[in-house]
């Protein structure tokens, strides 16, 4: 048999086979059908979106561009601060066992603890528990950790807001964390159930924030390195800011190098600036590399412990008036020195707005109960206290202000120094 296409082709010897005769037209509709049911299944897939995957997934911070001003264009990325790796056998050794009782005798402090809502047996053993001290004409408790373990949150935040009021206590400057119902301050810990269950008794509410001191009363059931590191780690944990600049070809590096410059540093900074300004895209650079030597070394690092105090001698103050210099002058610890060095060296502002300024927070009563340097855009450099867990960061300053009115700020004072 032969066949003959619809061009009118010469017949050809059929071969072996199953054949099927198609026209030009339904050949071309046929291959419509088949190339477009594939089109469609492809669109399919590359439009549908990815089901989660069962695995937890790890959130990572993103940075995000601040809005330029003199100090350039920023980039701010949320982070979380941990201790060093030594922050374990560090903790274990912090001593927050003596309550001091400042200007108060036996019968103001039994009026105390009853007030506070104790019961007769927590009062007694608090009250036998106390030695005079005539250095701060007062008392000196040395409760017994199951007395401590066992106060209601009501009870401990009415004594704790008392010793607060004396830099001796370590109620003074405790571990802090804000409230969150979806963030658990000890969650992922990995610590035991008995472990956990003391840890949330001895919290204790300071303003609008959770707060934890009692490092002694918990250390004993502390069994080993991994679990005194879990619970420091979770405790001592900080937000803080990485700051970077970010410097492209088009920046104005003369301007840049006046604002990161300024008291007399421009030779410092600018040749660094025109480096990157330099390269084809520019380059991010952490603002901590612009800021003076002091800040330079610090920021993002923990203090050293001195002693078995969980507070030393460096605090904001000392921080923020030591922004200038080489070599730290360790007079700022002591606020006489620190309130004559405002009275002589610095002048009033409206606001903050050039780095180094100083933001200085004040009391009812026209104390300064915490200070900052202004960096830019809002972000200050601060150490929040003397404690150990307090590291040296950058936050915002409205999230600074938030964490000191529950210290009785009410006032806000901004300084700079007169030979800036």
């Amino acid at each position: 048999m032969f066949t003959t296409d619809d061009a009118g082709a010469p017949p050809r010897p059929l071969r072996r086979g199953v054949y099927l005769r198609i026209s030009r037209l339904r050949l071309f509709f046929l291959s419509l059908f088949l190339f477009g049911s594939w089109f469609a299944v492809f669109h399919f897939a590359a439009t549908k979106p990815v089901p989660a995957a069962s695995a937890p997934v790890t959130t990572v911070a993103v940075s995000q561009p601040a809005p330029t001003g003199p100090w350039g264009e920023l980039e701010i990325t949320p982070i979380d601060l941990e201790p060093p790796a030594d922050a374990a056998e560090r903790f274990a050794t912090v001593d927050t066992s003596k309550w001091y009782f400042r200007d108060c005798d036996l019968a103001q402090l039994t009026q105390l603890l009853q007030t506070a809502g104790l019961s007769q047996a927590q009062r007694d053993g608090i009250v036998q528990s106390c030695t005079p001290d005539p250095s701060i004409n007062g008392l000196i408790a040395t409760p017994d950790p199951a007395i401590v373990i066992s106060l209601f949150p009501p009870a401990r935040s009415a004594i704790y807001r008392v010793l607060a009021a004396d830099a001796k206590n370590a109620q003074a400057e405790p571990f802090r964390h804000r409230p969150d119902p979806h963030d658990d301050w000890f969650a992922d810990t990995g610590l035991s159930a008995e472990i956990l269950s003391i840890a949330r008794r001895l919290v204790y509410r300071r303003g609008d924030m959770e707060a934890f001191v009692d490092v002694s009363a918990i250390t004993p059931f502390l069994k080993s390195e991994t679990d005194r590191a879990a619970l420091f780690r979770a405790l001592s944990a900080q937000s803080a800011l990485l700051v970077k600049l970010r410097v492209r070809p088009h920046s104005d590096v003369r301007a840049l190098t006046q604002y990161w410059g300024v008291g007399g540093r421009e030779r410092q900074v600018g040749p660094l600036l025109e480096s990157l300004a330099r390269l084809p895209d520019g380059s991010p650079i952490n603002v901590a590399q612009l800021l003076p030597q002091f800040a330079r070394a610090r920021v993002y690092t923990f203090p050293v412990l001195e002693g078995t105090s969980p507070n030393g001698r460096y605090d904001c103050h000392w921080t923020t008036f030591n922004f200038w210099n080489r070599v730290p002058d360790d007079d700022f610890t002591r606020t006489d020195y620190v309130a004559r060095q405002i009275a002589t060296g610095y002048h009033v502002i409206d606001k903050a707005d050039q780095l180094g300024d100083v933001v200085l927070l004040v009391n009812a009563k026209g104390d300064g109960i915490h200070s900052a340097a202004y960096v830019a855009d809002g972000i200050v450099f601060t150490k929040n206290g003397s404690s150990m867990a307090a590291p040296w960061i950058f936050v915002n300053l409205p999230d600074l202000l938030t964490y000191y009115e529950t210290n009785g700020a009410v006032k806000t004072v901004v300084l700079r120094k007169n030979s800036i």
